[in-house]
């Protein structure tokens, strides 16, 4: 029997190796088309982040635009001043019967960083009358400029020679003194000076409102006069106002949660969209941050969760989305991307089960040869060996020049004698 037990090994080996072989092959190709749908996933969260960012920079481009306008027209104003008395000026801005009426609140500015140090006390007094009378004959622009409801009463006007606020809102004027500090790098006054913004160009700053925990989010526009920086136009987004821009923002069907971020990754909104509840930490928004060193958009994939993420030009922030396997699940790729692991299961079980039925075939084959050719070599009475068996023995084992006895039984004279 151990004659034909090499030969079953070897073809049962073959069979492993032939069913091997295919089994990496489908994989392989099944492999491939999820790596297609794969790079479909991440093109389509791109998509879908570069239409929300597009939303957001053409309103914060609004915005600006609207900004431009009202310092034009102030620069315009201020060459044409009525010489009106400072007090009755500020009196008539404050004054509720007006249609906007100006909420004018002193800002404290260190000396500094205040201009026209040399000049006298009537010449400083002299320009801030004429902001004050500007300021007057446009106020009614301010809720133009703001675009809309929520943002309206946010536009504001500082100012660097009179050290004071002015917009249609106290409390705007309130979040703005508490969250101003000029002296520091992120304030408006230091990145709006001539020589860190010699383009004049708008920016945006994020500043913490004191004894809060807040953040407040200014536009600001620099205001140069007669060659001299006397102002700031700006918007006052609170991260409340920025979060309902974000929602406005998303496509009605997404499937993932946009957050916002400054450019060192500090949240600016908590979570707007499809809520997941998955916080990132400071390890993958440094990981993030590193991407983004190297290219405006990129994708990641943090354990269970992608994230999206790119640049909102002109404004320092950053969108990111964050979409986990269960909600992925609910679009067409995830779809896709679960009915070919179907198809991939059912090709594979399909295969173990023809690879189990032929060996079991081979197995069965080789038990039947070594049956029939036992029956071949020995008496089916007795089950000795017959003739033929007798000499395929001794063929064996001659060469190895082994002893052995040769017994022969008549059958036929037993059979005679019963």
């Amino acid at each position: 029997m151990s004659h034909f037990h090499l030969p079953m090994v070897k073809t049962l080996r073959i069979t492993h190796v032939c069913f091997l072989s295919l089994f990496l092959l489908i994989t392989f190709m099944f492999w491939q088309q999820g790596e297609l749908f794969n790079h479909g996933y991440r093109t389509s969260q791109l998509s879908h982040l570069e239409s929300v960012i597009a939303r957001l920079e053409s309103k914060s481009q609004y915005q600006m635009d609207n900004l431009r306008y009202l310092r034009r027209m102030f620069i315009e104003t201020l060459h044409e001043p009525q010489f009106t008395p400072l007090s009755q000026l500020a009196a008539r801005a404050s004054n509720k019967e007006t249609l906007s009426p100006l909420h004018i609140q002193s800002l404290p500015i260190p000396d500094s960083v205040r201009p026209f140090k040399n000049q006298t006390e009537e010449e400083r007094a002299s320009l801030t009358r004429r902001e004050y009378q500007a300021l007057r004959d446009i106020q009614d622009l301010f809720p133009l400029a703001g675009g809309s409801n929520h943002l309206s009463s946010s536009i504001y006007y500082m100012s660097r020679s009179g050290a004071f606020i002015a917009s249609l809102s106290p409390d705007v004027n309130k979040l703005l003194i508490q969250s101003a500090n000029p002296r520091e790098i992120q304030g408006s006054f230091v990145l709006g000076s001539p020589m860190l913004n010699p383009r004049r160009e708008p920016f945006w700053t994020r500043q913490n409102i004191a004894d809060t925990g807040k953040t407040l989010i200014n536009g600001s526009l620099p205001v140069d006069f007669d060659d001299r920086w006397i102002g700031l136009f700006g918007i006052a987004v609170t991260t409340d106002t920025m979060r309902l821009f974000l929602s406005n923002a998303l496509p009605e069907d997404t499937h993932s949660a946009y957050l916002l971020f400054d450019k060192q990754m500090n949240p600016l909104t908590r979570a707007v969209g499809s809520q997941n509840g998955y916080q990132l930490s400071e390890k993958q928004r440094q990981a993030i941050l590193e991407k983004l060193a190297a290219e405006s958009r990129g994708t990641l994939r943090f354990g269970y969760a992608y994230a999206t993420f790119g640049h909102i030009t002109g404004t320092g922030a950053i969108l990111v989305s964050v979409q986990t396997i269960r909600q992925g699940l609910h679009e067409d790729f995830g779809r896709f991307s679960v009915l070919l692991v179907v198809m991939w299961l059912t090709v594979i079980l399909i295969l173990l089960g023809s690879h189990r039925m032929i060996c079991r075939l081979i197995r069965n084959m080789g038990h039947l040869q070594q049956e029939m050719h036992r029956h071949a070599l020995h008496d089916d009475l007795t089950g000795v060996l017959n003739r033929r068996g007798f000499f395929e023995t001794t063929g064996r084992i001659s060469p190895q020049y082994v002893d052995y006895s040769l017994i022969q039984l008549d059958l036929d004279h037993f059979k005679k004698s019963e």
